[in-house]
């Protein structure tokens, strides 16, 4: 194995962890040298791969060696730690172990909790000189002592550990950095990557655990994102907050900055939005040949797409010479049948989405819920950006629907019918549902056979569960059926659009309560049939609309979405995904209205009615990513694009694609780059370096100045004595 880690794996153990010998000479600037010493110990020291074949599970069964291993490892003491306690719990219940205090024991087994990071970067104290150096130190979360205490008591009582935290990178971070700040990399472990708690599911994980190192590249990117965002976010955030002088909320964040910037740019469009006027008229006709009231048809006329000459028409005054029984002809007359197919199945954003829009829930408050539904074994792990399942899930899926069929349990429009129907069709549907090659980390939200059954039975009153289990039966019922029709009426120099679409077979829209229409489409009109006015047109005054604020919901979308503004196609590829993730974007958009950058809108602005629900930058925002973009002249911390490139090296990392060194150098040159800007621009208003006091002169900026006495609150004459207004 090539060792390519910041540091040398023969490092000896400190006092709270180890505190390696640094290899800084050809990763770190100039102006991190001798500044990163003990990088390794808190960033795991992972030894990261060269890009090799991949070592399947049960690789080592396959020589002598392997099998005398798994002999010895069947009989010793396995530790599995797991990341929330009801995790334990279930992973206990399905092994048949006892409870023992606040663990599970039974026969060479013993299970326990994380309750999620145990442990963190430890922060400098405010008023050192900036860059500050990388952390040399973890340290325990307030509160946790005692779970670290009782894991290193268990841990002295096995053989082998277990990684049962949450089957991703932020729960390979948990287990790693426990067992680095325990001192526990001495004992050999294993990784148990579970999708779902039912019983079975976690039995089978149990039987197929992974050798630990086959992990670790996964861990090495967890490492390089968690130390990314402590050296952008606590040198970022001095830094502007001692160049700028704001106010102490004021932070950065590789995820938080180019979400906040997203709102601050949608309200900028709609503040420089100028609303066009428009008319549009609507005609009454039919046939000439008919007289049949039920043979009259509408179109729609609109200057909005008309040429140039015809918008400065007075349509109202021409329209108005118009008497019923003027004729016209048509002139296109189109027939077709479109199949509207049910979307795929759900990963978390689109849950938020359907939450947010059916039931008024914010991104937050869905995620706790689709937590405890897979907590309590109704539905499979919530955070993940996936919208297929594994290939093997076929026949199991299959069955599921068979056997919920055959109970003959009926709930609103879900019958025995439809579930027969769907389980018939899970392999005509196979390309769209079963795909080993998108599926992430997780494969996408689907309820258990416990969930499905709950949800079929009237004692079930959660909403959110029947979303889901009404949703993942669309997935396998035939795809609705449309009739359209689009014709186009010359009246004069106007010409009159009609279009009309009628639901000729529900499909999975029955499970929406939609029914065939009564009605089918209105008769043909060949081209050239002769047409009559009914009545006179009618003219409404319109204008264009400015776009609309985000909500939550439709913020949740931009984040994902993002990738579609970005030019450059390895990026975009990059951000295939969006920024942040699934476990992450409600958490910031959460933190940036708790730290009032945005603000739910509650009353009209001047260009027109704000949606219920939809979010405003604060001043304070709108300046602080102005200046972010001129005054210190840092763009590509409020773009998506410096986003996407660091989730291309953590992915290509993730992949052993690439090598920890190089990127953790970029960063470095990144945070100068941030500091020297912010000192900059503070030198410039002649206000000192922090620990400095301040010209007794009044500063040669103002606004800057006075920007800083309001932020802080601080009275005139304690800025004059040049206290620094920063706080931790």
């Amino acid at each position: 194995m090539l060792h390519v880690s910041l540091f040398r794996p023969d490092a000896q153990p400190g006092r709270l962890g180890f505190q390696p010998t640094p290899m800084l000479h050809h990763i770190c600037p100039d102006g991190f040298k001798g500044k990163a010493r003990g990088l390794g110990q808190a960033t795991g020291a992972i030894a990261v791969k060269q890009r090799a074949p991949r070592r399947q599970p049960g690789h080592e069964s396959r020589t002598g060696a392997g099998i005398a291993l798994r002999a010895a490892l069947a009989a010793a003491v396995q530790l599995v730690i797991a990341e929330k306690p009801r995790v334990a719990q279930q992973i206990a219940s399905a092994l048949k172990l006892k409870k023992v205090g606040k663990h599970y024991e039974g026969k060479n087994m013993i299970v326990t909790s994380a309750c999620g990071h145990l442990v963190q970067f430890q922060d400098p104290p405010w008023g050192g000189k900036l860059p500050l150096s990388p952390p040399s130190k973890l340290k325990a979360i307030e509160g946790k002592e005692t779970d670290l205490k009782e894991i290193r008591q268990l841990a002295s009582r096995a053989d082998v550990l277990v990684n049962g935290c949450d089957a991703g990178r932020e729960g390979e971070l948990i287990f790693r950095r426990i067992r680095e700040f325990l001192r526990l990399k001495q004992k050999p472990f294993q990784r148990l990557w579970l999708q779902s708690l039912t019983p079975d599911a976690i039995r089978s994980a149990m039987g197929q655990l992974k050798a630990g190192a086959d992990f670790d590249n996964l861990a090495a990117a967890a490492d390089c994102r968690a130390l990314w965002d402590w050296l952008i976010g606590i040198n970022g955030t001095r830094a502007l907050r001692q160049g700028l002088w704001l106010a102490k909320k004021c932070s950065v964040g590789r995820v938080m900055t180019p979400t906040l910037s997203l709102v601050v740019d949608r309200e900028k469009a709609i503040e420089d939005f100028q609303p066009q006027q428009y008319h549009v008229a609507h005609a009454t006709f039919r046939a000439s040949d008919e007289e049949d009231a039920s043979a009259e048809y509408s179109g729609e006329f609109s200057t909005l797409y008309q040429d140039v000459k015809k918008k400065r028409v007075d349509l109202k005054a021409e329209l108005k010479k118009w008497k019923p029984g003027k004729e016209g002809r048509v002139v296109e007359d189109s027939r077709s049948h479109t199949l509207e197919h049910p979307k795929p199945l759900f990963n978390l954003a689109d849950v938020q989405r359907e939450c947010s829009r059916l039931y008024g829930m914010t991104p937050a408050s869905t995620l706790k819920h689709v937590q405890k539904l897979y907590e309590d074994e109704l539905t499979t792990y919530p955070r993940t950006d996936s919208r297929y399942v594994p290939n093997d899930h076929e026949l199991l899926i299959e069955k599921m629907l068979k056997d919920a069929a055959r109970k003959g349990t009926s709930q609103g429009e879900i019958t025995p019918e439809i579930l027969k129907a769907a389980a018939e069709r899970v392999r005509k549907v196979r390309a769209r549902v079963f795909d080993d090659k998108k599926v992430t980390d997780h494969y996408a939200i689907i309820p258990t056979s416990q969930g499905l059954d709950q949800a079929l039975t009237s004692k079930s009153h959660d909403k959110v569960l029947k979303m889901i289990v009404r949703h993942f039966l669309e997935v396998f019922l035939p795809p609705a059926k449309h009739a359209v029709m689009s014709r186009a009426t010359q009246m004069g120099d106007y010409i009159f659009k009609t279009h009309d679409r009628v639901l000729v077979d529900a499909g999975f829209l029955l499970l929406q309560g939609r029914k065939p229409g009564r009605q089918g489409l209105a008769r043909p009109l060949p081209k050239g049939t002769s047409v009559v006015l009914v009545k006179a047109p009618k003219v409404v005054d319109k204008e264009t609309q400015p776009p609309q604020r985000y909500t939550q919901a439709s913020l949740l979308t931009a984040m994902e979405t993002c990738s579609k503004a970005v030019a450059d196609g390895q990026l975009k590829q990059a951000l295939t995904a969006g920024i942040g993730t699934s476990a992450t974007r409600a958490a910031i958009i959460e933190k940036l209205i708790w730290q009032k950058w945005i603000t739910h809108a509650s009353a009209a602005a001047s260009t027109g009615k704000i949606e219920k629900g939809a979010l405003m930058a604060s001043n304070q925002a709108v300046k602080f990513i102005a200046d972010l973009r001129g005054l210190l002249k840092m763009p590509e911390l409020s773009t998506v694009e410096l986003t996407g490139e660091w989730e291309l090296r953590l992915k290509q990392i993730q992949d052993g694609l690439a090598k920890p060194g190089p990127a953790n150098k970029e960063i470095y040159a990144a945070v100068e780059r941030i500091v020297a800007s912010a000192c900059s621009r503070r030198a410039k208003a002649k206000v000192l370096c922090v620990k400095k006091t301040l010209p007794k002169k009044k500063a040669t900026t103002p606004d800057l100045a006075t920007r800083r006495i309001k932020a802080s609150g601080t009275s005139q004459s304690k800025a004059k004595k040049g206290k620094a207004l920063v706080n931790a």
